[in-house]
């Protein structure tokens, strides 16, 4: 059976992608478009530390995708190889990793929303979902307790730890393989 999207939510996630398109491979478009529809598709509800319902655009419930898949890897490389990985491995996988972590599904440097950083430290790790436009919000991932990361959210903006604690999610869909 053939899915379809709400026709506003493609054109909201693809407009900027398909404006600079020369830019862009045959592969990466395809890419793009698998990760626009697969976000479509993904169901997020997701709550700040005190239970209040947030409402994510559609662009930020990529990115709250991306950085929540991000983080669940960065706790598999925590327990399978006692160290973060960098979102170079997350993204194409290694030998090393790939069995017990996997990788991401979709580029994330294919989101002309947001910029994404994994930042490794002796600490653990550090992910940023930075906008890349004004109107979006920002994520910032800590993830220094390197077992389980705290997450916070700004609507107005980069965002840091001095922002909205995030709290309970559910999400249907995942942008990683494994």
């Amino acid at each position: 059976m053939r899915k379809t999207f709400p026709i506003r939510l493609l054109v909201t996630l693809l407009l900027p992608v398909f404006a600079r398109a020369q830019a862009y491979s045959p592969k990466d478009m395809k890419e793009i478009k698998a990760l626009a529809a697969a976000s479509a598709e993904a169901k997020v509800q997701l709550k700040n530390s005190q239970g209040a319902e947030i409402k994510l655009k559609p662009e930020e419930k990529m990115a709250f995708l991306f950085m929540d898949a991000i983080s669940a890897m960065e706790t598999d490389c925590h327990y399978a190889l006692h160290r973060p990985c960098s979102l170079e491995e997350l993204v194409k996988g290694s030998p090393a990793t790939s069995p017990q972590i996997g990788q991401l599904k979709f580029n994330p440097y294919l989101d002309e929303n947001y910029e994404y950083t994994v930042t490794i430290s002796s600490d653990g790790w550090e992910g940023r979902a930075k906008p890349a436009h004004s109107g979006l919000g920002g994520l910032f991932y800590d993830g220094k307790d390197r077992s389980m990361a705290r997450s916070y959210f700004n609507s107005a903006g980069p965002a840091t730890s001095g922002n909205t604690p995030l709290g309970d999610a559910i999400v249907l869909g995942t942008f990683r393989t494994k």
